[in-house]
């Protein structure tokens, strides 16, 4: 698949971004990514949106070299930072969700990521 750049150019992609707000709790929520330590997406997520609550997943297209790469997944409102190993090998597919526990303490992290990944693999619901 191709997208444009910010320049106006087509560039092919071969890694799928699908990222959602499963948290009631924290509505929005911010989510920042980055890959390799650049920034690729800062954006709010509201649980809800064109689909049924929860189920509002958003697409997200970019292009990676064959490889490792670190994919780093933050929000400063819902409190949580999750890393993680990605290994690109012609394309891949990762599913990035923000999840809230509902009980904010000071000692342990209100919200968490799950992030799961794999060739043409999404797990939504």
């Amino acid at each position: 698949m191709k997208r444009k750049t910010i320049a106006g150019q087509e560039q092919e992609t071969n890694v799928e971004l699908v990222i959602s707000n499963q948290s009631f709790d924290t509505d929005p929520v911010d989510i920042e990514i980055l890959v390799d330590g650049k920034q690729i997406l800062n954006e709010k997520f509201h649980v809800d949106g064109d689909q049924p609550a929860q189920h509002n997943w958003k697409r997200h297209r970019i292009s990676l070299v064959d490889g490792p790469h670190i994919l780093t997944v933050s929000s400063k409102k819902g409190q949580a930072k999750m890393e993680k190993k990605l290994q690109v090998i012609k394309s891949l597919t990762v599913t990035i969700a923000y999840w809230d526990t509902g009980q904010p303490n000071d000692k342990i992290s209100k919200g968490f990521f799950t992030i799961d990944s794999g060739e043409n693999k999404v797990a939504t619901m």
